[in-house]
Parts: C-alpha cells; sequence; structure tokens
C-alpha cells in the first residue's frame, strides 16, 4: 500500500498474538505504517493463539488465563474511541 495512503489512517493499535498466522502480517503493517507517520502502537502478546479473545469466557470451557490480554485489548478499543 503506498505511504500517501497509509499516512491517511487514523492512530490505530495492534494486539498481536504470538501464535498467530496473522503475527507477521500485523507487525509488518504496524511498521509501515508508523513509516508513514501515523501513531500505531504494537502488543504482542506472548504464548496467545489467534482470536484470544473469544476463548476468555466466564464459563467452564472458557481460558482465564486470556482474559489480562482481553482486558487489554478492550481498554485501548476504548482509548480510540476517545472514552
Amino acid at each position: 500500500m503506498p505511504e500517501e495512503v497509509l499516512s491517511q489512517f487514523p492512530p490505530t493499535k495492534f494486539y498481536v498474538s504470538e501464535i498467530d498466522p496473522l503475527r507477521d502480517n500485523a507487525i509488518q503493517f504496524a511498521l509501515l505504517m508508523k513509516k508513514a507517520g501515523v501513531k500505531a502502537d504494537l502488543t504482542l502478546f506472548k504464548d496467545y493463539v489467534h482470536a484470544f479473545c473469544l476463548l476468555d469466557t466466564d464459563n467452564k470451557l472458557g481460558v482465564s488465563e486470556f482474559g489480562h490480554g482481553t482486558t487489554l485489548s478492550i481498554q485501548g478499543f476504548l482509548e480510540l474511541l476517545g472514552r
């Protein structure tokens, strides 16, 4: 994507799982946005899997260890919304 297009993106937060088929693409895109002058924050969750927030549930089938990542993701989204 051309830098002149990337430079028009709004501030963006990337939450990337270490075990994720999209990990490298997300990191590369975040770096391209930063190079284009866009505020792009990148958080890499070590030992997390793709779509971890779907596994963080209050029922017995959930994986409570993913709760921290889910909370950080929600907080970051609310920050971007100005809340």
